[in-house]
């Protein structure tokens, strides 16, 4: 659609930001709902402790979690579910998945629109390294200020 309209590349960007939130919030629900059948489960395999702990998980790095998903290859409907069964406040997944969807579709749409369709092809291949450098920075950025702070 970018290519077909350059000029209409942020508003498709915007679209698919919003619309990607809002199916978002419906996997939070179903993650939310499964809740039961998650904890069965875990019992089934002789984990009872082990919805605490994934709650626990979540609590710390469920952030990163929605983050990081939203950014890169990595299924966010996995993680839209998963931030439903831990009960991640739903505010922060919601801010976490607007923050990384929308930097994920704006950047395709700004390559399209500025680069054309053979740096999109660059761009998608080197996803994942260019996501794991953003984490790394990221990371090093929130110890460096909790260490000096």
């Amino acid at each position: 659609m970018v290519l077909a309209k350059p000029n209409r590349a942020f508003v498709f960007a915007a679209i698919c930001t919003v619309a990607s939130i809002v199916g978002g919030v419906f996997g939070y629900g179903i993650g939310h709902l499964l809740e039961p059948v998650g904890v069965r489960i875990l019992e089934f395999f002789g984990h009872p402790e082990g919805k605490a702990e994934f709650e626990a998980l979540f609590d710390r790095f469920g952030v990163v979690f929605v983050m990081v998903a939203g950014f890169t290859p990595i299924p966010y409907k996995l993680i839209t579910i998963s931030s439903g069964m831990a009960h991640l406040d739903l505010l922060t997944f919601v801010w976490a998945s607007a923050v990384s969807r929308g930097a994920r579709f704006f950047a395709v749409a700004a390559v399209l629109k500025y680069l054309g369709p053979a740096m999109l092809q660059e761009f998608e291949r080197r996803l994942t390294l260019y996501t794991i450098i953003l984490v790394i920075l990221g990371v090093g950025g929130f110890l460096v200020l909790k260490v000096f702070m």
